[in-house]
């Protein structure tokens, strides 16, 4: 503690002595729970900015204040560099607090829409009493300990009311509603917060245990997997920057290409890629040679497992198997919308499912730089020499709801068309495939998923 108050009185003393205030810079505002993705991926990133350049300030000060603490006039030259460093140091500070306030002022800006709704009784993404009344929903069924439901449900059910939680305890900070429903709001924490522990509990039970398996419709299954991955690059520390990515890459990843499409029409887009003449295939490859992309290698050929997604991923970001296997197996394990029987043999859940698309972004993005784009924008990626992994309804499929994971590396112009080279893991490690942007519009069934490594990214285990 001495050493602490040593420390202040000499910051003071100095910045006195030489007419430069000590006031300190302006607290960063911390960004609401409850924002969006869309609005984290706009925050997070400046504030990590600020946060940086604010530490560095603060250990430039401290530097400076050995350096020249003490030196007397008398010594003209070292005075004289020490007032040219302090006015230095001033400017900077005051173009820093400047930011600092600016931030703070567009972050409130942005926190305030939903405060401007207080008139009509309107909250951050429904009415306060659509709230209260799910609140109250929860709370009978799981606030005293009770309740009885499949993990599938709970894991569901903790979901909602976490989001529930995170929007009412931001319209409450808020003050976002009438003086009655915030009391009440307020009321209602407690049985909540136990209700959301009950779930939590129920969520972690096996299915072994004599509980019924229920299907979960697709937008409760997307959001438990967008809340695993989030949960799970929190835990590994991963910077505000790159949670805000992930973020933004999880919820962009809907449908893609012709939602309308029979299987008699993606088994005849598959005949035509596989039934081209020598002559035609001929053409097609001295045009693809003249395209641009990242020129990749293929990792390998795919067995009877379910593991095109490994592969691609492999491939992708240029990774043997064996090392984007590993780190698949170990986001299988971690990963809350899967069942404990599946997270306990990860290895063995990945040959017999594969990976879901949160989970390819979530490797993806351990790996370097992962984001989501629309098939129109696949061309581009390529030209920029970025990978694009996509799900295609697979060859030969009996089943409109499955998928098959390749690889995009190369796009190029053939008869006055957008066209592109794509790697299979059915195909082997030499053999390609060619097809035009009409041909891959039939078959693309989600957006596609770019990669680009990170300068300075070591990637290691997750744990």
């Amino acid at each position: 503690m001495k050493g602490l108050i040593k420390v202040t009185l000499v910051f003071i003393y100095l910045f006195f002595s030489i007419k430069v205030s000590s006031q300190p810079l302006p607290q960063i505002s911390t960004i609401p729970d409850c924002f969006s993705p869309q609005q984290q991926a706009l925050f997070a990133p400046q504030k990590e900015v600020l946060e940086k350049q604010k530490k560095l300030l603060k250990e430039k000060v401290n530097m400076f204040n050995l350096k020249c603490e003490g030196v007397p006039e008398s010594d003209t030259k070292t005075y004289s560099q020490c007032e040219s460093e302090q006015s230095q140091i001033r400017i900077e500070k005051k173009q820093l607090a400047d930011l600092i306030n600016r931030f703070n002022v567009k972050l409130q800006s942005e926190s305030d829409k939903a405060t401007n709704a207080a008139t009509t009784g309107t909250l951050i993404d429904g009415p306060f009493e659509t709230l209260l009344m799910n609140l109250d929903s929860f709370c009978s069924v799981y606030g005293s300990g009770g309740g009885k439901v499949s993990v599938v449900k709970a894991k569901e059910g903790y979901i909602r009311l976490n989001n529930i939680l995170k929007k009412v305890t931001c319209n409450i900070n808020g003050n976002v509603g009438n003086a009655n429903q915030i009391t009440r709001a307020e009321n209602k924490l407690d049985c909540a917060n136990r209700a959301l522990a009950r779930l939590q509990v129920l969520a972690s039970e096996t299915v072994s245990s004599g509980q019924s398996t229920e299907p979960v419709n697709a937008s409760d299954a997307n959001e438990i997997v967008i809340q695993s991955m989030l949960r799970l690059a929190k835990e590994l520390g991963w910077s505000s920057e790159k949670q805000a990515r992930l973020a933004q890459s999880l919820n962009d990843l809907t449908v893609d290409g012709n939602n309308n499409l029979t299987l008699y029409e993606s088994d005849q887009s598959w005949k035509s890629l596989h039934n081209r003449s020598v002559a035609e295939l001929a053409n097609i490859k001295g045009d693809a040679a003249k395209g641009a992309g990242p020129g990749l290698y293929a990792s390998g050929e795919q067995g009877h497992h379910q593991d095109c997604a490994v592969f691609a991923l492999a491939t992708a970001t240029g990774t043997t198997y064996g090392f984007a296997s590993a780190r698949a197996a170990e986001v299988i394990s971690r990963d809350d919308y899967r069942t404990a029987a599946e997270r306990a043999d990860p290895t063995g859940t990945l040959s017999r499912s594969g990976l879901n698309g949160g989970e390819v972004i979530m490797v993806a993005e351990a790996f370097g730089s992962a984001q989501v784009i629309s098939s129109d924008y696949f061309a581009k990626a390529l030209q920029e020499g970025k990978p694009v992994m996509v799900n295609v309804h697979p060859d030969g499929t009996h089943n409109m709801k499955d998928g098959h994971e390749v690889v995009l590396s190369r796009t190029f112009q053939h008869k006055g068309q957008t066209w592109f080279e794509m790697i299979d893991s059915h195909d082997g490690s030499m053999n390609r495939q060619y097809l035009s942007l009409t041909e891959l519009k039939n078959l693309v069934k989600e957006r596609g998923v770019t990669y680009q490594a990170e300068p300075g990214t070591i990637v290691k285990p997750i744990h």
